[in-house]
């Protein structure tokens, strides 16, 4: 075998080992960048469904507090009277999920 042959052979080899190296390079790229994504939906996804959760549960206790103050009955002084903690704590929970935002004052005052 020819020497010039053997080095002919190794170049082409070699340009297809960097051929190679860069699809994989890119591959994982694309790969990573989609992950990512992906992976920003599901946190978005997790949040939304935590924030309808406390939604149905404070409104199913302002429904209930609501009915309990219509009534006048000694019954319904009692579950009142556990229900406004929990809408309490509800309150507080939602804080977490819409904080207050402090506006910029103007130099105006406005």
């Amino acid at each position: 075998m020819d020497n010039t042959y053997i080095t002919q052979n190794a170049e082409i080899l070699a340009k297809i080992a960097t051929i190679g190296s860069f699809v994989v390079a890119v591959s994982a790229l694309i790969f990573s960048y989609l992950q990512s994504r992906f992976r920003k939906h599901e946190i978005k996804r997790a949040y939304y469904c935590e924030v309808l959760e406390w939604y149905s549960k404070t409104i199913s206790i302002l429904s209930n507090l609501n009915y309990c103050l219509k009534n006048s009955h000694a019954k319904f002084a009692e579950k009142r009277d556990q229900l406004l903690p929990m809408l309490s704590t509800q309150i507080e929970i939602g804080r977490f999920y819409f904080p207050n935002k402090k506006r910029l004052i103007s130099q105006n005052g406005c």
